[in-house]
């Protein structure tokens, strides 16, 4: 367990970044624990939870990064069970109130934000925004100060069948252009990505088809 402790130096921050996968029940980690990819069992639904090009907690690349560093990021599951599933991912990214220049280096004001810039593939580097994967519904987005976190909920639009996978939600991960961490407890944040399923027989559209709107997906993660 890493002591927090206030200090202001430039923005140098190490990056733990924790793959969970769960259905109903939250497995917990400790921080130290390097990324772990697992499967979880529920009645017929099982999946996999996995992130090809994450480097690792150990890796120099997601250490003593300063503004603009990017780690690359892409989780996805998939279905290893044996029967077709509805699938969702929830992103909990830390926050604190700091001060972020703009890419022209122009200061803006001291606000609770979140640290990092969830990206895919095809943003612009210096774009100030989160970007995600096509095939992905964002069903919730809260932030609650007294965690520090800011949490965003995804639905797949598609039933998921046996043996495939999602596309990836997103593919990277950058930190802002943070001007300083006075105001930033610990140098260790950590982006908590949680798996869930549920077995999609008796949950299918009133058509054929395998497509589930926003509104069904938030129905069915209310059951979850």
């Amino acid at each position: 367990m890493t002591s927090k402790k206030k200090h202001s130096k430039p923005a140098v921050l190490y990056l733990s970044l924790l793959a969970v996968l769960l259905i109903i029940i939250t497995l917990a980690f400790l921080n130290s624990n390097d990324t772990v990819t697992n499967t979880f069992t529920s009645g017929d639904v099982k999946i996999a939870l996995t992130e090809p090009n994450y480097p690792g907690n150990d890796s120099p690349e997601v250490n003593d990064l300063v503004p603009y560093d990017t780690v690359k990021k892409d989780p996805k599951i998939t279905n290893t069970g044996s029967n077709d599933a509805v699938v969702f991912l929830k992103v909990t990214v830390p926050m604190a109130k700091v001060t972020v220049a703009d890419k022209n280096g122009i200061k803006g004001s001291s606000v609770v934000q979140e640290l990092f810039w969830l990206k895919n593939s095809f943003t612009d580097h210096e774009e100030p925004a989160a970007t995600f994967n096509d095939g992905w519904e964002k069903l919730e987005e809260f932030c609650i100060s007294s965690d520090d976190s800011c949490t965003y909920v995804f639905g797949y639009k598609n039933i998921l069948p046996v043996g495939s996978s999602t596309n990836t939600l997103f593919d990277y991960v950058q930190l802002k252009n943070i001007i300083d961490t006075s105001n930033i407890d610990t140098d260790i944040q950590n982006i908590k990505i949680e798996a869930f399923a549920i077995q999609s027989d008796y949950l299918k559209t009133d058509d054929s088809s395998d497509y589930l709107t926003i509104d069904q997906l938030d129905d069915i993660y209310r059951l979850i």
